[in-house]
């Protein structure tokens, strides 16, 4: 596995092939408008390539499958990974955490709560992106996430990759 950029660079979440640049990845999501004062459902957080730089036709979500197959009205919402870095990608992405605690939009399941947290971490937190990639399913860090820590597992992994070559 190649050493990434942190924060720098990802791993889009359709193709597997390496996002360069925050300019050539997007954030997006799909969302369920609510009816009348029912909030607006939102799930499938995940990172990929943006149109001009997907490595295939498209690396976004297809709105059009989803709705054949949900039977309801479903968008998707993608804008440009850059936007969610930093500061300002911290507050944008709280805003979202904000807008379902007012009762606004909700996560349509438990499970698409966790996946906005590990985009999160990706966004946030350095390492993570590779990290996350090489632990087991059962090796998860549920505790706070120490960039430190998270280097020394991909450099411990990167060392162990040049040996066994």
């Amino acid at each position: 596995m190649p050493n990434l950029r942190p924060l720098r660079q990802f791993y889009c979440d359709e193709c597997g092939k390496i996002i360069e640049s925050a300019d050539d990845g997007a954030v997006e999501y799909l969302y369920s408008p609510g009816e009348g004062a029912e909030p607006t459902e939102i799930w499938g957080f995940r990172i990929v390539h943006n149109i001009l730089a997907s490595p295939k036709d498209s690396c976004s979500y297809d709105e059009g499958h989803y709705l054949s197959v949900s039977g309801e009205s479903t968008s998707s919402v993608e804008l440009n990974l850059a936007r969610y870095l930093d500061h300002q990608g911290v507050s944008r992405l709280l805003a979202i955490l904000e807008a379902c605690r007012s009762g606004v939009m909700q996560f349509k399941e438990k499970k698409d709560f966790g996946e906005f947290l590990d985009v999160f971490r990706r966004l946030q937190i350095p390492y993570y992106e590779e990290a996350r990639l090489l632990l087991e399913e059962d090796d998860k860090i549920t505790g706070p996430l120490v960039s430190d820590d998270l280097k020394f597992i991909v450099e411990s992994d990167s060392s162990h990759s040049s040996t066994r070559m």
